[in-house]
């Protein structure tokens, strides 16, 4: 399981400098291979994990340093639309961030809404997935959508420039929870959250970019967004 750390930095941009940024770094980007199957920009859903006391919450809006969140991800809004679901645990020590990433296919997924775990496929990422989980007491509440365009840097795979737009969330124990049991909100629509993940440091003309655009990094967890917009009852 062992894996590169990599840096993440968030933007919160308008759409108009969406617009002028992305025309900016076109001569030194290439689209992500599976945005480019899907056209170019693709849907995201995301279940995040927590325990009762909404734990992982409020060490996030603490500040605590070393974090560890669990989220099962998946390209679809529903199981039909969905070629593969992504387990995932995300660690963050200090400023530097480690996913681990476990993909299983659909009728899989079956097994686990069935069965509670997946031990069968003797997965290293879902033993530990599934030992946090059960440790910890931790349960699907908020599922976060959005639609992504994604780039690598050319010639350089270590970088990955995303931009997400129309982020929403509901209160939801389930990924594909049925249409008339959630109610979405959306934080920001406005607002289009700009991600640049490296293992090192910035290409000289990504630096320049964010100096031009005087791009002013902040704190953005959609995780944390999603609860404060979608289950502010657990904040009173």
């Amino acid at each position: 399981m062992k894996k590169k750390p990599r840096f993440e930095r968030k933007y919160r941009i308008s759409k108009t400098e969406y617009f002028s940024i992305l025309n900016t770094i076109r001569p030194f980007i290439e689209v992500d291979p599976i945005a480019a199957k899907k056209g170019g920009r693709y849907f995201v859903r995301s279940l995040y994990f927590d325990s009762f006391g909404y734990h992982s919450y409020s060490e996030k809006v603490a500040g605590v340093s070393d974090r560890i969140k669990l989220r099962i991800r998946a390209y679809g809004k529903d199981l039909k639309d969905t070629d593969i679901i992504s387990f995932e645990i995300k660690t963050k020590r200090a400023d530097k961030i480690v996913k681990y990433s476990s993909k299983i296919l659909p009728d899989q997924y079956f097994d686990y809404l069935g069965n509670g775990h997946l031990s069968y496929l003797e997965d290293p990422v879902l033993e530990e997935f599934f030992r946090l989980k059960n440790i910890y007491h931790l349960e699907g509440v908020i599922i976060v959508d959005y639609e992504r365009d994604a780039f690598y840097a050319k010639g350089d795979d270590g970088v990955r420039i995303t931009f997400d737009h129309d982020v929403r969330s509901a209160s939801s124990n389930k990924l594909f929870p049925k249409e008339e049991e959630v109610i979405f909100r959306s934080g920001e629509p406005q607002v289009v959250v700009m991600e640049i993940k490296t293992q090192k440091s910035h290409p000289y003309w990504l630096s320049d970019v964010c100096k031009r655009f005087g791009l002013d990094q902040k704190p953005n967890s959609k995780f944390a967004l999603g609860i404060e917009n979608s289950a502010k009852s657990i904040l009173r």
